[in-house]
């Protein structure tokens, strides 16, 4: 009997190349990658979550995990950052992951 805790999503995430930068939002997310590294425009990256097992998961992933595990009441084609706003385990803030999990 496994006593492992359900996999469940922890933060909006972009990945950018081997760096993954988490926060709130997506939005919030691309003004803090542009803000770091002085970028011009969007920031162009992939845009998907962070799971509670420190796995980054694109938003059709992000969706099928966020509903088995009870973070959204209608399974959804995609996950966005707004499906999650009232969940207590969503992280608001901003932190840099550099390729290590």
């Amino acid at each position: 009997m496994s006593t492992q805790e359900p996999e469940e999503i922890s933060s909006a995430a972009i990945r950018f190349g081997d760096t993954v930068l988490t926060g709130g939002c997506h939005d919030t997310i691309r003004a803090e990658y542009c803000r770091m590294f002085d970028a011009q425009g969007s920031g162009h990256g992939t845009s998907g979550f962070v799971t509670t097992t420190s796995r980054f998961v694109d938003r059709h992933e992000a969706a099928y995990i966020a509903f088995a595990a009870g973070q959204i009441r209608e399974q959804v084609p995609e996950l966005h950052s707004e499906d999650l706003r009232d969940h207590v385990n969503i992280v608001h803030h901003i932190r840099l992951k550099e390729g290590r999990e």
